[in-house]
């Protein structure tokens, strides 16, 4: 079983896929996975960690594979995003019709997967958006009908791929990571010391709140504690609290 998440903060455009055995998403606000491209991978059944930002592969100019297409991508009619998210909507839609990591971002890469056979779900966890998708013994197949779905969902103005963030978007993502931080100790939790705002900013956001939980525990907070940059702005917004 693949398993993979849409992040809100991946950066780039050449995909990264990793097998891991254990899944940890260090994605949604202030990270995103560290992982590098499958090499040699036989089993049937592998776990992967993914950005949906694809290994090696740059998506500019098209990804073929043989036999097939990716489907046309549905445009939401009425999105909500824009209003949801008020003064924070151009920092995370970047003239796309929804975020990055999206419920709607997901879903189409499931409905892409399907289309290509690979049996494919959608999933949430800590708030974040996955996929699992059953590879079987077609890896290599999985990995280019990925990245095609990837190019098709960025190319249909959908989505619009992540850039490295600027002092201020980084400033906003550690007010959300402190959000994010307050809710674990709130409900029982050790999360890591949070650095400075200044020393946050420098390091490009690399501070984790969930970096110091043990897998059980990273687990039990992501059913209390939304880890989705996009939740924790709406509410944000929704409470006033505005840049």
């Amino acid at each position: 079983m693949v398993r993979g998440t849409v992040s809100s903060v991946a950066m780039g455009r050449a995909a990264r896929v990793a097998v891991a055995a254990v899944v940890l998403i260090l994605a949604g606000c202030g990270g995103t996975a560290d992982v590098s491209a499958i090499s040699g991978v036989t089993p049937s059944t592998v776990l992967v960690t993914s950005t949906i930002d694809l290994g090696t592969t740059e998506t500019t100019g098209g990804v073929v594979v043989s036999g097939w297409a990716p489907p046309p991508v549905p445009l939401p009619s009425s999105p909500e995003y824009r209003e949801k998210l008020g003064p924070y909507a151009d920092m995370l839609l970047r003239g796309g019709v929804v975020p990055w990591g999206s419920e709607e971002h997901a879903s189409y890469i499931v409905s892409c997967l399907e289309s290509a056979g690979f049996d494919a779900t959608v999933g949430s966890e800590a708030g974040l958006f996955t996929y699992e998708v059953s590879a079987g013994e077609q890896t290599e197949r999985l990995r280019q009908v990925q990245a095609a779905c990837e190019e098709a969902v960025i190319d249909s103005g959908l989505v619009t791929y992540p850039m490295a963030a600027s002092k201020e978007e980084l400033g906003v993502r550690y007010r959300a990571d402190l959000t994010i931080d307050r809710c674990l100790i709130d409900h029982g939790f050790h999360p890591s010391e949070p650095p400075s705002e200044e020393e946050y900013i420098e390091s490009g956001g690399s501070w984790d709140p969930f970096g110091d939980l043990s897998t059980q525990e990273y687990s039990d907070a992501g059913e209390v504690c939304t880890r989705n940059l996009v939740t924790i702005l709406e509410q944000m917004v929704a409470d006033g609290e505005t840049p």
